[in-house]
């Protein structure tokens, strides 16, 4: 099997794009709108960018450009990547300042005042701890002598920035990882480049991270729905949006069981170990680095820290759904939404 249909296979994607297309309005002196879709493989996961535009040629031209700037962050903060910021940053840890990429740096400032707002909730050298994880196999438990040899190096408070680009990890053996706001800045640049050339109508999905421009060629909201956490055959809900950023953050992308426990990826940066208390959280905001961060947030705060937290944020709504199975959705959702079927596991 391929790389590409393996991934489309294995990688949960969080949000299902449910388009209906008007194709039949025409323009004055135009073609008639089309739907235009391409996916690749990117930062990990499937990309998928599509818009809404009267011409094929302008809006290859403006998907292929995206793509290749979605591309070109993730050759600056992938960890993967020996040539990349990040990369260089983590050789470095304990050493000496990197100069890096404007990008970076203000992701990294970002990251970090994310960090002080989450009080540590959120924490991008959680690294240290996320390279003891493999979620590709079963039973791939860290022991716990091995998170704790390592947790001390998980603290945002030691990396230290100066002027011009220098960033420094303060302790050897300490690991920046971008995962949990790399996508959501690259789904945000994508839409600039996309808006650059011409385009109004347009979804970009990275994986679950999503950003909305414009409407339909129906002149209606896009219609987004949510993937259920316990039967991804199914849809938790769906939500009419136009110029908005939705992120989920859920424990069945990337996991095991073990003796009925699920271990999935998404770490608290003050245990090691999998966040407690939630099965999805869902969040809207303005643009897809805030809805990114804002979910990972909520999903390691748990239910009841976390909606209070979405309520202390302006233009920020959500939907959490506990481990339990208890639906929580902020004031300026309710109403508005109807949950389906969710239960405990």
């Amino acid at each position: 099997m391929s790389l590409y249909r393996r991934l489309l296979k294995d990688v949960n994607v969080a949000l299902i794009i449910t388009t209906f297309l008007l194709t039949s309005c025409s323009l004055t002196g135009r073609n008639k709108p089309q739907k235009i879709k391409l996916s690749r493989i990117l930062m990990g996961t499937l990309v998928e960018i599509t818009v809404v535009h009267h011409n094929r040629q302008e809006a290859d031209k403006a998907i292929k450009n995206a793509f290749e700037e979605m591309e070109q962050i993730e050759g600056l903060m992938s960890k993967f990547i020996k040539t990349s910021d990040v990369y260089r940053i983590n050789e470095n840890a304990g050493k000496d300042f990197v100069e890096v990429d404007d990008e970076v740096y203000h992701v990294i400032e970002e990251s970090i005042r994310y960090s002080e707002l989450s009080n540590g909730a959120f924490d991008i050298t959680i690294g240290a701890v996320d390279s003891l994880w493999d979620f590709e196999k079963e039973n791939s438990i860290p022991s716990p002598d091995e998170i704790s040899s390592n947790l001390h190096l998980v603290d945002y408070h030691n990396i230290t920035l100066r002027d011009n680009r220098r960033i420094k990890l303060q302790k050897p053996g300490m690991m920046i990882d971008m995962g949990g706001v790399a996508k959501g800045y690259a789904v945000d640049k994508g839409i600039e480049v996309l808006k650059r050339f011409g385009i109004k109508n347009a979804i970009i999905n990275a994986g679950g991270d999503l950003r909305a421009i414009g409407k339909k060629a129906t002149n209606k909201p896009w219609h987004i729905g949510i993937q259920h956490p316990r039967d991804k055959t199914k849809i938790l809900t769906t939500l009419d949006v136009e110029n908005t950023s939705i992120a989920t953050s859920g424990d069945y992308q990337k996991y095991f069981v073990v003796d009925n426990v699920r271990y999935h990826h998404i770490l608290d940066p003050k245990t090691g170990g999998p966040a407690k208390g939630c099965q999805s959280v869902t969040i809207m905001a303005n643009d897809a680095i805030t809805a990114d961060i804002v979910a990972t947030v909520v999903f390691v705060k748990g239910p009841y820290k976390g909606m209070k937290f979405i309520e202390s944020l302006k233009d920020i709504e959500g939907i959490i759904i506990s481990t339990n199975g208890k639906e929580m959705i902020s004031s300026g959702l309710k109403g508005k939404v109807k949950l389906k079927d969710v239960h405990q596991g």
